[in-house]
Order: structure tokens, then C-alpha cells, then sequence
């Protein structure tokens, strides 16, 4: 662990982290309507619930389109690149969720923490499409 951030698992000098689904105790992305904090999503107000809310889920999905052209285009290395440094922003936006539960605030059911909710989102899917960019390239040590 770097600080009180979950690590990314060790890996080959291109290949980037695994896909959350096989690091173990890995959150997974919303569209699976699974959460490493106990399930799908609960709706605390329009909008807002512990997976984000429809909005962000929208914005994933519209965006997701040019990136993954944008991925299918680069280099491996890049591709290994993004998936690293996508990694490392789910890890800290993860680590604001924990922050807010261990404070005692449920970030799930606070309308407060909406923007957390939507952005663990948003980053978890940047993630995926990088991941799904490095399977369906075929990149060395996959």
C-alpha cells in the first residue's frame, strides 16, 4: 500500500492492473448493479444513489463511444499508461468514499456525497474501457 491507498497489483513492465473483477476486494463498476459496498446501489433522493445516479451512468456511456476508438488508435504502452493512471483515480475516488464511511457518513444514502457517487462511476467506466481496449488489442501479457 502507498500511504492509505489500495495499491494496484504488480505488474509487467506494459501490462497495466488486471480487470477489477480479478483483483480481489476490487470494487466493480455500477452497470453490474454490484458494489463492493454491500449491493446495488440505495436511492437516497432523485438521483442519487451509492452508484451515482442514471446521469452519470449517461455521460459514462456517451463518452465511452470515442474513447475507446481513441484506445483502439494508440500504442500498447499507452493503452497500459491509461489503464495504470485510470486505475489510480478509482483507487482515490474509492478512497473518499471509504474516508466518508469511516467519518461515520453513509455516502450512499447522503445527498451530499452525490458527486462521489457519480464520479465512482464515471471513473470505474474509464477504467473498463481501457481494460476492454487492452483485451481487444491483443497487448502483450493481457
Amino acid at each position: 500500500m502507498i500511504g492509505r491507498f489500495r495499491s494496484r497489483p504488480a505488474r509487467a513492465a506494459v501490462v497495466a492492473a488486471p480487470p477489477a473483477h480479478a483483483v480481489p476486494g476490487a470494487p466493480r463498476c455500477a452497470e453490474s448493479g454490484v458494489s463492493e459496498r454491500g449491493g446495488p446501489g440505495t436511492a437516497a433522493g432523485p438521483g442519487v444513489s451509492e452508484c451515482g445516479g442514471p446521469a452519470a451512468r449517461e455521460v459514462a456511456a456517451a463518452f465511452a463511444r470515442y474513447d475507446r476508438v481513441t484506445l483502439a488508435a494508440v500504442t500498447p504502452h499507452l493503452r497500459a499508461g491509461q489503464l495504470a493512471a485510470r486505475w489510480d483515480l478509482w483507487m482515490f475516488v474509492e478512497r473518499v468514499w471509504d474516508d466518508a464511511r469511516q467519518r461515520g457518513d453513509d455516502p450512499a444514502a447522503d445527498p451530499r456525497y452525490a458527486a462521489v457517487g457519480a464520479l465512482r462511476d464515471l471513473v470505474c467506466s474509464l477504467y473498463e474501457s481501457a481494460d476492454e481496449a487492452q483485451r481487444l488489442a491483443g497487448d502483450v501479457d493481457y
